[in-house]
């Protein structure tokens, strides 16, 4: 079982006791990278991917690349991917699917197609602006 830095160490981490599995996680990497430096994932043994959150898919390609270049041998992964909250409308990764408990739909759009900034709003990234978004 193997999830992302952070968030999704602890979920997976979770999973894996739920399922008496081994567990491991990448670390944050430079330019949104996820790094597999720890433990050498043997010939033979099949690697879970879990997620607690999904929205673009990015880390989960990226907790998958890092997995693959951090290991000597080739890795198998399993022929899916679990997600607790799914926001993303991609439903496969690498021709696994996507399984989720929760589906919701986000909308996003550019700052040009946006209909919240035509009506005056601004974009807000939540790190530099929790306590204004959250009041």
């Amino acid at each position: 079982m193997i999830g992302s830095d952070h968030a999704g160490a602890a979920f997976s981490h979770s999973v894996a006791i739920a399922l008496n599995a081994m567990h491991d996680f990448t670390e944050k990497g430079p330019d949104k990278t996820q790094l597999w430096q720890r433990i050498a994932i043997k010939p033979g043994e099949v690697v879970l991917q879990v997620e607690e959150l999904i929205t673009t898919t990015g880390t989960l390609e990226a907790v998958r690349q890092g997995i693959i270049a951090g290991n000597s041998e080739p890795v198998t992964f399993a022929p899916l991917v679990g997600v607790l909250v799914h926001r993303s409308d991609v439903y496969t990764v690498h021709d696994s699917p996507i399984v989720y408990l929760v589906h919701l739909d986000i909308s996003t759009w550019k700052p040009d197609q946006c209909p919240l900034c035509a009506a005056g709003s601004r974009p807000l990234r939540p790190k530099m602006h929790w306590q204004e978004l959250t009041s």
